[in-house]
């Protein structure tokens, strides 16, 4: 406490404090956006590639992550319903991605 107390003696060293950690958090928030957008961007790619199969319509997305490995993979198709469709949909992200076929989740899209 002696310490800090000199240090607020100094003009201005109050605000260091907060600066240094909103510049903190600032950096980890930047680092993680990174790989957040790199993540929007392969989601994107393969949702469009996996409306390509037959029969499966509209595709969303979604890649979880920790650490740079892929978690699980959640995918909203319209075509889902039909099975044929939904096991088409798993195979190509799992040959795409390289995960687990129980880390892959494929759903029906719900009608609007």
């Amino acid at each position: 406490m002696k310490i800090w107390n000199k240090l607020r003696g100094i003009r201005g060293i109050e605000w260091m404090m907060p600066l240094a950690l909103l510049v903190l958090v600032m950096l980890v928030m930047l680092r993680e956006n990174e790989g957040g957008a790199q993540n929007t961007a392969i989601e994107a790619r393969l949702a469009q590639a996996l409306s390509w199969v037959k029969g499966a319509g509209e595709v969303r997305v979604v890649i979880y992550d920790e650490d740079d490995e892929i978690e699980g993979v959640l995918i909203v198709a319209e075509g889902a319903e039909d099975l044929r469709v939904r096991l088409e949909i798993g195979e190509a992200a799992h040959a795409v991605l390289g995960v687990e076929l129980e880390r892959i989740e494929v759903m029906d899209m719900k009608e609007e």
